[in-house]
């Protein structure tokens, strides 16, 4: 009878079989860890993004962002796949009642770095309403959540850690994130009307002693009520940090002088510069100089919200016309004498630039009083005393002067009245 060998694997081979088992096992393990971290972070990010369309639905409803204390509420999980919470970050201004709809921008910034001082970052948000991140697989978060802007790194990005309350621990940056700017919030929440802007509505060019006149609009946000210009529709605040090219001047329900700065402290209900209200801002003169200029304006609606545009625009000189850094006249005048002054503005009333004089007929005015030079005003009067006391006849601005000098020799004439060319002697 035949009997079939029952022999099992003896040490050795046991020994064997067990080692290959154990490597296979190892092996499996370590290609485990990562898929199994991948899975936790498309989890996690999934996590992140139910909580920020919660966020989105409390803010359609409330018309504000909730606070960090709501957010645990709020939110549909508020913890990773780590097990640890997730940070939320709400712009402090947009979880006041009904800031949504009324902000035109808020005071955070998300700043993507890629590089570890951030100096240049690659992509950045500077209207964001609110922020959620996870501390992702090391469970070190890493990111500043204190100031703004906000520095969010590239994935992998070695010795990082920005975060203070906890002990500083620079690992390769692994945190988890997710923003929603203002704009989109607003959309979101359906917010009616449109944000605050300045229209960007190019700004004419002009011509040198040719009559200017332009005015710049504002639209959305919540503008005022009539203030009291001279039409009856909403009005804004309005604020410029430039001069402009001379014989040029802003207008907004009245004068509008240009300041170093334009701002606006809701905390403190504090304007910095000269603020004027009006419907437009207007811009209006006969411009004494060529060149290319950059007018920075601001306007403000009545919900603590601004906006700036910088607006370029040209003036050219006529060609052939000939412009004098100073004019001479002469005193052809009925009669022998007449009084003359020049004022140092080109408005009746603005200083005298020089004292009144008497001048013969037949005399240069400006050989007994100045030259009239740019931005001035040279005035004849009715009087023939050196007083300028009675009935101002004609003046003559130095941009009248530009356009009156046909022949380009800067000398001109005052007769029977009226201003016209004359050939310098």
């Amino acid at each position: 009878m035949y009997l079939k060998d029952k022999r099992g694997f003896n040490i050795v081979e046991m020994a064997i079989v067990l080692v290959v088992v154990g490597m296979l096992i190892a092996i499996g393990v370590v290609m485990l860890i990562p898929l199994t971290n991948r899975m936790k972070h498309k989890e996690t990010e999934k996590t992140i993004a139910d909580a920020a369309e919660a966020v989105i639905g409390f803010a359609d409803i409330n018309h504000r962002l909730p606070t960090a204390a709501e957010f645990i509420d709020v939110a549909v999980k508020a913890t990773d796949t780590w097990g640890n919470n997730l940070v939320y970050i709400p712009d402090p201004n947009l979880v006041i009642a009904d800031s949504i709809c009324v902000a035109n921008a808020s005071d955070t910034e998300v700043d993507v770095c890629g590089d570890p001082s951030c100096a240049t970052p690659i992509d950045n948000a500077d209207n964001s309403a609110f922020l959620i991140l996870s501390a992702g697989p090391n469970l070190n978060i890493q990111t500043n959540t204190a100031v703004s802007p906000i520095k969010v790194y590239n994935e992998g990005l070695p010795g990082i850690d920005d975060y203070t309350p906890v002990m500083n621990r620079p690992q390769s940056y692994d945190d988890i994130f997710k923003w929603v700017v203002l704009p989109e919030l607003r959309l979101r929440a359906g917010c009616e009307g449109s944000l605050l802007r300045i229209l960007e509505n190019p700004l004419p060019s002009g011509l040198i002693s040719q009559a200017y006149d332009t005015d710049i609009f504002a639209t959305g946000g919540v503008p005022w009520a009539d203030g009291g210009d001279a039409d009856a529709a909403d009005d804004y605040r309005w604020c410029v940090t430039a001069s402009l090219p001379d014989g040029l001047s802003y207008s907004c329900n009245g004068a509008l002088v240009f300041s170093a700065s334009c701002g606006w402290d809701a905390a403190t209900a504090t304007e910095t510069g000269t603020w004027q209200q009006c419907t437009s801002l207007e811009i209006s003169g006969t411009p004494a100089t060529s060149g290319s200029f950059s007018l920075p304006v601001y306007a403000r609606d009545n919900a603590d919200n601004t906006d700036m545009r910088s607006f370029a625009f040209t003036i050219s000189q006529i060609s052939g016309l000939n412009i004098c850094p100073q004019y001479r006249a002469w005193n052809v005048a009925p009669g022998t004498h007449k009084d003359y002054l020049i004022r140092a503005g080109s408005e009746p009333g603005d200083p005298i630039s020089g004292a009144c004089d008497n001048v013969p007929l037949n005399d240069e005015i400006t050989a007994h009083i100045k030259t009239l030079m740019r931005g001035e005003v040279l005035e004849q009067w009715q009087t023939s005393n050196a007083t300028c006391a009675t009935s101002m006849v004609v003046r003559l601005t130095y941009n009248q002067a530009i356009a009156l000098d046909t022949n380009g020799d800067c000398c001109l004439e005052f007769l029977n009245n009226v201003i016209v060319e004359k050939v310098c002697p």
